[in-house]
């Protein structure tokens, strides 16, 4: 019996000395389904809603008026696309250092976290929430984004690495690689940590970090798309389930490998 291994995915996990609380950038829409639409054919900016933090202090309004070019590219379909009304919710952090929270506007469907919202009335957001735009004829789901609050970039200062980078000297795990992707993430200016858990007061004390993908060269990657924060301060689950859409947009070039990754 001959068995074969390949590397998949190179992760390289740093961890904060101290535990500042976490300064949020900005919110991230990233539709991760919509029917009929192969989405690893976009760009990732086709298909990304980007809300700077300071404009949540009053409302962030999403839907056909707002980003027009988005939805008519997700949602091909006329009559569907009537589904989604022109201000369908709103985010807002009505509390400085409150939660996210979403508040539909829309007389149509909309789900969060796979249940049904009222209207005008508001729901609190948090990292890997998903928000559901809904057929109304027979409530199949239209769209799916997942929700990630990306934290301020960490100071140099506080990052250390789990194990050395120059631990591996060859190969594609090697020594090279992981320092160049320790590089990015330390810099002050490398670009915001991708935030899946949490609620609330979430302190991001770890970042695991994708240096290596089988068949894409992940340096050219936004940071947020090859980020998973971690607050150590309670489990974190690492899967499919638990970061939806993430592992199949690194294992894009082979999607194939994808099921090689458990839920959890």
């Amino acid at each position: 019996v001959t068995s074969t291994c390949c590397y998949l995915a190179d992760f390289v996990f740093l961890q904060s000395v101290n535990e500042p609380a976490i300064d949020f950038a900005e919110v991230v829409l990233d539709c991760i389904q919509a029917q009929g639409i192969a989405l690893a054919s976009l760009d990732v900016e086709t298909r990304t809603i980007v809300f700077p933090a300071a404009s949540l202090s009053s409302s962030a309004p999403v839907g056909r008026t707002h980003q027009p070019q988005l939805f008519d590219q997700l949602v091909p379909d006329k009559a569907k696309l009537a589904s989604i009304s022109r201000v369908h919710f709103l985010l807002c952090l009505p509390v400085s250092d409150g939660p996210l929270m979403l508040r539909r506007l829309s007389p149509n469907p909309l789900r969060l976290d796979g249940r049904l919202t009222q209207t005008d009335v508001e729901y609190p957001v948090t990292s890997g929430s998903t928000v559901i735009f809904v057929d109304p004829s027979d409530l199949s789901d239209l769209l799916t984004f997942c929700v990630h609050l990306v934290p301020r970039p960490m100071q140099p200062s506080v990052l250390r690495t789990a194990s050395s980078a120059s631990s591996s000297p060859g190969g594609p795990l090697g020594g090279e690689h992981r320092q160049r992707a320790l590089s990015m993430a330390s810099s002050a200016s490398g670009g915001p940590d991708r935030c899946i858990q949490g609620a609330g007061a979430l302190v991001v004390t770890a970042v695991l970090e994708c240096t290596y993908a089988a068949g894409i060269d992940v340096a050219q990657l936004p940071v947020q798309a090859r980020h998973i924060g971690l607050d150590l301060r309670r489990k974190s689950i690492i899967g499919r389930q638990h970061q939806p859409g993430f592992f199949e947009f690194l294992l894009q070039a082979s999607p194939r490998l994808a099921g090689f990754i458990s839920r959890s």
